[in-house]
C-alpha cells in the first residue's frame, strides 16, 4: 500500500454581509475548474437559496483559498499556481466549495431570476413577492433587500495550502454526497485529467446536443471524451468503467504520459466530422465512427472520398436502426442495433462494430494507403537537388553546403503525404523550411 503525506491546511474565519460581500469580493473570486464544479443548480435550487438568504436559513460557510497568501509557499509549482491566479488572472480568492452560491447571488443581482412567490414575514411586516412584478433584486421591496443586504454569511479563508490539499480538501467535503465519478476524477491531479477537462470546454459545441445542460454542468461531455481516449489507447475492446479511468487519470499513467498524442488525434477527428455531427442521432454512433477512424489512421489510410463515406455510412446506420433483427451480447442476451447503442459497455460497442462492417461497410474503400516511410532520406534530397540544378520548388537558390541542415531546406512531396503521395525519389523536391511549412498539406505545383 502507498505511503501517503497528509498535512494540515491553515484557514481562518470571518463574517460579512452579502453586500459587502458583492461589492467587495465577489468579482475577485474564481472557480478553478481543475477540482471545482461547474453550475449545476436548476432554476428551483437558485431560487430556494435567495429565499433562505432573506430568511437567515442558509447557514452553509463559503470556503476560498487566498492567492496571494498560499503562494507563500517554497514549493515552486505551488508557488507559481497561485501566482498565475493572483498576478496574471487579478484573481484574489479561488472558490473551494461553493461556486454554485456565488454564481448564484450574482445572477440574482443582475435581476437574471426572480426569487419564489408567495408571503414574507420580515420585521413584523407581511409582504407578498408577486412573480415578474416584485421578485427580482431591482424590484423587492425596501424592506426584503435589506434584509438581503444585510444577510450574514460565514467565509473560511484558506492561507496555506498546496495546490492539491485544494484538490483533496474539495473530494473529501462532497465524498459519499453528490460528486459524480466525472467530477471526482476531474479533482485528480494530473495532465490527463487536465487536458480531458480542456477537451470538453473546446468540443462541446460538437457534442452539446447529445447531452442535457444538466449533464454538460456535470462533466458528461468529459467522460465521454475520455471514454474516446481509453479507446484511443487501447483500442474498441477496452472496458472502459471507473476502475479503468482511475487507473488512466493518475499521474504517470500511460495515458498521462502520451495525453498529447490523444489531444492532436481527437482533433483532427472532430474536423474530420465537422458539421456532419448534428446528423447523428446518438453518441455512441461518434464513438462508432471514433473507433472506424482509428482503425484507418492505425492502418495509414487516409480518407479520400469523405462525402461518400458519410453517405454510406448514414444509409448502413438508417438499415440497422430499423432492423428488428435480435443479436446476441451475452449467454442468453440479445438486443437490436438500436438497443445496443444504449450503452459504451465493451460488448456493446464490439458488436457494434461487427454489424457496421457486416452490413457492408467497407471504411477502406472510401481511402487510399498512406507510405509507411514520411520522410525523404540524404539520397533522396541529393538527388532531387542535383536534378533541379540546386534550386527549390519555389525557385530559390539552394546553398549546398546546408541540403541536409532541416532547419534550412526540407524534402517535399509534389503529392502531398498525408493524400496517399509517395515518399520515393519521383515525389520529392527541396523546399526552404519555411516554404514547405507554409505549404503545408497542399501539392507541390
Amino acid at each position: 500500500m502507498a505511503n501517503f503525506h497528509y498535512a494540515p491546511i491553515q484557514s481562518g474565519i470571518v463574517t460579512s454581509t452579502l453586500l459587502d460581500f458583492q461589492n467587495k469580493a465577489a468579482d475577485k473570486v474564481r472557480a478553478d475548474f481543475g477540482f471545482q464544479s461547474r453550475v449545476r443548480w436548476s432554476l428551483e435550487n437558485k431560487q430556494s437559496y435567495i429565499t433562505s438568504l432573506i430568511l437567515g436559513m442558509a447557514p452553509s460557510k463559503f470556503i476560498f483559498a487566498s492567492t496571494k497568501l498560499c503562494a507563500n509557499t517554497n514549493n515552486i509549482p505551488d508557488k507559481d499556481y497561485y501566482n498565475d491566479w493572483n498576478e496574471n488572472k487579478k484573481v484574489d480568492y479561488l472558490n473551494i466549495d461553493s461556486n454554485n452560491r456565488v454564481t448564484t447571488i450574482a445572477e440574482y443581482w443582475k435581476n437574471e431570476f426572480g426569487i419564489e412567490e408567495g408571503f414574507y414575514d420580515i420585521d413584523d411586516t407581511i409582504v407578498e413577492i408577486i412573480k415578474g412584478t416584485n421578485d427580482t433584486y431591482n424590484t423587492l421591496p425596501l424592506v426584503v433587500k435589506e434584509r438581503l443586504n444585510t444577510a450574514a454569511i460565514t467565509l473560511e479563508i484558506i492561507h496555506s495550502a498546496s495546490r492539491n490539499q485544494l484538490s483533496q480538501l474539495f473530494i473529501r467535503l462532497n465524498d459519499g454526497i453528490t460528486l459524480n465519478g466525472p467530477e471526482k476524477r476531474n479533482a485528480i491531479i494530473s495532465k490527463f485529467a487536465d487536458e480531458i477537462r480542456k477537451l470538453a470546454t473546446k468540443h462541446e459545441t460538437y457534442l452539446r446536443h447529445f447531452f442535457a445542460p444538466k449533464d454538460i454542468n456535470r462533466r458528461k461531455v468529459d467522460d465521454f471524451i475520455a471514454g474516446l481516449a481509453m479507446i484511443y489507447f487501447h483500442g474498441v475492446k477496452v472496458t472502459i468503467s471507473e476502475k479503468t479511468f482511475q487507473a488512466a487519470y493518475k499521474s504517470e499513467s500511460t495515458e498521462d504520459n502520451s495525453v498529447d498524442k490523444f489531444v492532436t488525434f481527437i482533433g483532427k477527428f472532430f474536423k474530420f466530422i465537422g458539421k456532419k455531427i448534428k446528423t447523428i442521432p446518438n453518441k455512441n454512433t461518434v464513438l462508432d465512427l471514433f473507433v472506424i477512424y482509428k482503425q484507418l489512421t492505425d492502418d495509414r489510410f487516409v480518407i479520400e472520398d469523405k462525402k461518400k463515406f458519410f453517405e454510406d455510412f448514414f444509409k448502413v446506420n438508417a438499415k440497422l436502426l430499423t432492423d428488428t433483427t435480435k443479436h446476441e451480447y451475452n449467454d442468453g442476451r440479445d438486443a437490436t442495433y438500436k438497443e445496443l447503442l444504449r450503452s459504451r459497455e465493451v460488448r456493446f460497442n464490439t458488436l457494434r462494430h461487427k454489424l457496421i462492417i457486416d452490413a457492408g461497410f467497407n471504411p477502406e474503400s472510401y481511402a487510399i494507403e498512406r507510405d509507411s516511410r514520411r520522410t525523404f532520406t540524404k539520397e533522396d534530397k541529393f538527388v532531387s537537388a542535383v536534378e533541379s540544378d540546386f534550386m527549390t520548388a519555389e525557385g530559390k537558390e539552394i546553398d549546398p553546403t546546408k541540403l541536409f541542415d532541416v532547419r534550412e531546406y526540407q524534402g517535399g512531396h509534389i503529392q502531398p503525404w498525408s493524400k496517399g503521395g509517395k515518399t520515393n525519389q519521383d515525389n520529392c523536391v527541396i523546399q526552404t523550411a519555411e516554404d514547405n511549412r507554409i505549404l503545408g498539406a497542399k501539392p507541390v505545383e
